[in-house]
């Protein structure tokens, strides 16, 4: 059980890249965007970044987790991750 912590907070960390990724994108399409539209956009970006944030937060505590915290942590990193998925969803309906 040792290397799970580790393992998942690495996972967690490739989740945020990719988060990363896909939020650069959109600030592009945003930066393209006529101004009444790009105010729209650059909040749904702000919103992804604050889970994002607050993922990576979870990720170092998931790290330096006592055991006995780490169940509960990895459902609370487990619910932002599928947060942030929501809320790509909308900033994606909302772009498009």
């Amino acid at each position: 059980m040792e290397d799970a912590p580790k393992q998942y907070a690495d996972k967690l960390e490739d989740q945020m890249r990719e988060w990363t990724n896909r939020i650069t994108e959109l600030k592009t399409q945003a930066d393209r965007a006529s101004a009444e539209k790009k105010i729209g956009m650059l909040n749904q970006i702000a919103v992804l970044n604050e889970h994002k944030d607050r993922l990576l937060a979870m990720v170092e505590d998931l790290r330096q987790a006592p055991d006995e915290d780490w169940d509960r942590l990895r459902k609370a990193a487990e619910k932002e991750v599928a947060d942030i998925d929501d809320k790509y969803r909308d900033a994606l309906a909302f772009f498009h």
